[in-house]
C-alpha cells in the first residue's frame, strides 16, 4: 500500500472551532492510502483506509460578556471526549485543503491538450 505523499509524519498544529469553542490541536499521525482494487489481502488493502490521531493542546471559549476563557487540561480532555468525531472531521478537512494547496498546477503537463 502506498501512503500519500503529503502524509503526516511531524506534528501538525490545527485550529479547530466546534460549538462555541476554539481548540488548538495537534495531529500527532495523520495517513490516508488509497485502495488497491486488484489486492484482496485484506478489506484496508482493497477499499483504502484514513486514520488520525490529535490531541486537544489548549482551548477557549466565551462568557456572556464576550471575554475570552481557558477552558483548561480538564475542559480540553472533557471536549476531546465527547466532540472526537466532529473535531477529526474538522481536521482533515484542514488537512485535505493543505493537501491541495501543495499541489502546483501550473508545473503539470498536459501534453497537447487545449480548452474548447
Amino acid at each position: 500500500m502506498d501512503k500519500h505523499p503529503a502524509d503526516l509524519e511531524a506534528t501538525m498544529t490545527y485550529e479547530v472551532t466546534i460549538e462555541e469553542f476554539v481548540l488548538q490541536c495537534n495531529v500527532t499521525h495523520c495517513v490516508s492510502v488509497k485502495g488497491d482494487p486488484t489486492s484482496w489481502a485484506s478489506p484496508d488493502d482493497y477499499y483504502g483506509y484514513s486514520e488520525m490521531e490529535f490531541e486537544i493542546v489548549s482551548g477557549y471559549t466565551y462568557d456572556e460578556s464576550d471575554n475570552v476563557v481557558d477552558i483548561g487540561k480538564n475542559g480540553c480532555a472533557a471536549i476531546a471526549e465527547r466532540l472526537a468525531e466532529e473535531i477529526e472531521e474538522k481536521l482533515w478537512e484542514q488537512v485535505a485543503a493543505e493537501r491541495e494547496d501543495a499541489c502546483d498546477y501550473e508545473d503539470r503537463d498536459y501534453g497537447d491538450w487545449e480548452a474548447a
